[in-house]
């Protein structure tokens, strides 16, 4: 994880943060009064985590006042208790590589209003009781408080030739009329004419800081070590502020009461910079190098640092590179900001003055300070402020929560109502209740309509949005095929993408889990298919579900193959006890049958089923016996050949007789007698 961007809102009790998390962005909101610092938690804590959307990437953020429900007052004194309270406060987020501005609300969690304009806007911030954006076009747009566009002003119009391809990067207005445009340099843009001011810079301005009633004004760049401050009325520079290194943040604030003002600076090497009363004239001479011999009588001195703030772990601890990120200045505290885990932000408040033993009001910080903060216990299980799940949207509790299980179906029956405030039934809808239950009980009503299987995909897409892994992880348990595939069939698609990445985590980390896991990714391709197909900025999300499974079907082809050898192997085994089996047995003579012939109208006469077999037998007997008479015939040609015809005939009787017998006993006499001629004519051919 990285810090994108960060800022602190005008009262310096919360601290909004944009990291990056699973490549996509994520802002973090959260109180820096709590003692973070020390591992304790307060009553007052308050944390919010909202991930925007993959693929868009934030550019900067901005508090603005929340002017949406009304509630703003235009008087300065009120602005300043108002801005104490989170629910008065917005967030703006400008995003890098969209046209959109994000209006963001800590205190909801949720984006109350997204403003569209034609082109990139480089900044969004609140002057004047207005909104203002400025894109990379030198367009410098106007909203209202509804965040409604009413004008643009081309800032192009205005520039002469000695201004060519100035692109601005900041403003700030002074009044209606006035405002302090920064690229390289600053220009004041009054009436309708552009101003270029002394501000001696060679890079991007990077930010804009008016001071003592706007007479000031401070100006940085990034990768410079030098704080120029500007008179606008003389239009020259006072002092120029040195630091150690490249400059990151600038902060600057006077205690009116006391008359005391300290100008900070940040660092890149994570080391804050303190200069005490930066506006007295004793500093000029501090660090001067310049002689009375000096040719140039108006070179403007240069001032350095006078203390330095350090943080680092103790010395009985292992070493590790504590770096400051931000830092605030209000009325009596310096609040500090640094990261532990790269993620969660932890404060250190610091007073810059207190009293004397006179009762005077002196600066407290008068030396080098080195903070000594030991690690902390992140464990998720530990009861402190960032102990539960750091991903978590806000600190889940099953006491108070909406949904207490994932399983709880019992408030789905749509339109029910408590028994309190049920209004009581009128006489027409008594009637008609009487009516069902009399048909239910006389049965004309036989069927019982279904009662449907309930969803989880309320809970589901509550656990996606505020990135709740436990709630998620409950959603997961369910094994009901039935509610997994109407969950993920009423889901809205844009679920879709992040209900993978979390799944492919899931599936990587527990291969048991893998069966119930893939079943929900199949019905995401079924019914979400689509969508994935034709959301050609999500395509590169699912490189992680394709890892995932690549990573588990790698040794697919070696089980295929290893599955082949086995069953060849079974095989010729059981051939192997086939062939044993047939050698051990003994081969049996089979009866070849010769001159079969099959009668379809005795099969069609049922003469060849069961008994009429035993009768075909009997036939087949009389056959051979004739056969017999036949042969004995032929040998006795001596005898007298008109006794053999006798004989000859008689026998033919005699079989005729045995065959109508036989037909007459198992079909009875009025058998077809077509049937028995055709028997006979076979016989006699033969």
């Amino acid at each position: 994880m990285s810090l994108v961007t960060s800022q602190f809102d005008p009262s310096g009790q919360y601290f909004a943060s944009v990291i990056v998390s699973l490549d996509s962005h994520v802002l973090r909101v959260q109180s820096s009064t709590s003692s973070t610092a020390t591992n304790s938690s307060t009553s007052q804590s308050f944390s919010t985590v909202f991930p925007l959307p993959k693929g868009l990437k934030v550019l900067n953020i901005s508090w603005v006042p929340n002017t949406i429900n009304g509630s703003y007052n235009h008087s300065l004194k009120k602005q300043r208790l108002a801005s104490t309270s989170l629910e008065n406060q917005l967030i703006s987020i400008v995003l890098e590589n969209s046209n959109l501005i994000y209006i963001y609300s800590p205190s909801v969690n949720e984006v109350l209003k997204t403003v569209k304009v034609t082109s990139k806007l480089s900044l969004f911030k609140h002057n004047l009781n207005k909104f203002w954006g400025l894109d990379l076009a030198n367009q410098l747009f106007e909203f209202d408080e509804g965040f409604e566009l009413i004008n643009t002003v081309h800032l192009n119009d205005y520039l002469n030739e000695s201004f060519d391809n100035v692109q601005f990067k900041n403003f700030k207005h002074l009044s209606k009329k006035q405002v302090i445009l920064s690229s390289n340099s600053l220009y004041l843009l009054d009436d309708k004419t552009i101003e270029h001011l002394n501000s001696n810079h060679i890079n991007e301005v990077e930010e804009i800081k008016l001071i003592n009633n706007d007479k000031y004004v401070l100006t940085y760049t990034k990768n410079d070590r030098f704080i120029n401050c500007l008179d606008l009325e003389k239009n020259s520079l006072v002092k120029i502020y040195v630091t150690e290194n490249s400059i990151l943040k600038v902060d600057y604030f006077k205690n009116e009461e006391f008359k005391l003002d300290m100008l900070v600076a940040l660092t890149d090497d994570g080391k804050i910079e303190i200069f005490n009363d930066p506006l007295s004239i004793s500093n000029d001479k501090q660090n001067s190098a310049a002689s009375k011999y000096s040719k140039r009588k108006n070179v403007k001195k240069s001032v350095s640092s006078n203390y330095k703030i350090n943080v680092s772990r103790p010395i009985d601890q292992l070493a590790e590179n504590l770096v400051f990120e931000d830092l605030k200045l209000d009325n009596k505290h310096l609040v500090l900001t640094w990261l532990e885990n790269s993620s969660i932000p932890f404060f250190h408040h610091l007073e810059w003055w207190n009293n004397s033993a006179d009762g005077s009001k002196i600066y407290s910080i008068n030396q080098n300070v080195q903070l000594f903060k030991e690690k902390p216990n992140l464990k998720p299980f530990q009861n402190l402020q960032h102990g539960h799940d750091v991903a978590s949207a806000k600190h889940y509790n099953e006491s108070h929560a909406i949904i207490s299980s994932g399983d709880n179906l019992r408030d789905l029956q749509k339109n029910e109502e408590d028994e309190e405030e049920e209004e009581e039934l009128s006489l027409a809808e008594k009637l008609q209740l009487q009516n069902k239950e009399d048909n239910v009980a006389n049965g004309s009503i036989k069927h019982k309509k279904r009662t449907n299987a309930g969803t989880l995909t309320v809970v589901l897409v509550q656990a996606l949005k505020s990135n709740d892994h436990s709630l998620l992880e409950t959603v997961l348990n369910n094994r009901d095929e039935s509610i997994i595939r109407n969950t993920i069939y009423k889901m809205d698609s844009s679920y879709a993408v992040k209900l993978i990445d979390r799944l492919s985590e899931r599936i990587s980390r527990n291969g048991n889990r893998q069966l119930n896991l893939n079943f929900w990714v199949k019905n995401i391709l079924i019914y979400h298919g689509n969508y994935l197909i034709h959301n050609m900025s999500d395509k590169s999300n699912l490189n992680s579900l394709i890892s995932v499974l690549n990573a588990k079907s790698k040794n697919l082809n070696r089980l295929m193959e290893l599955r082949a050898k086995i069953g060849m192997v079974t095989d010729i085994l059981e051939m192997k006890r086939d062939m044993a089996k047939v050698l051990d047995e003994e081969p049996e003579e089979e009866e070849i049958e010769e001159n079969v012939e099959y009668i379809e109208e005795l099969d069609d006469a049922g003469l060849l089923d069961g008994e009429d077999d035993a009768d075909m037998d009997d036939l087949s007997d009389v056959e051979e016996q004739d056969e017999e008479d036949g042969e004995n015939m032929e040998v006795d040609v001596d005898g007298d050949t008109d006794d053999e015809d006798d004989d000859q005939y008689s026998d033919v009787d005699e079989y005729d007789e045995k065959l109508k017998d036989i037909v007459a006993a198992e079909k009875g006499e009025d058998q077809d007698q077509s049937v028995l001629a055709k028997v006979k004519q076979i016989k006699m051919s033969k």
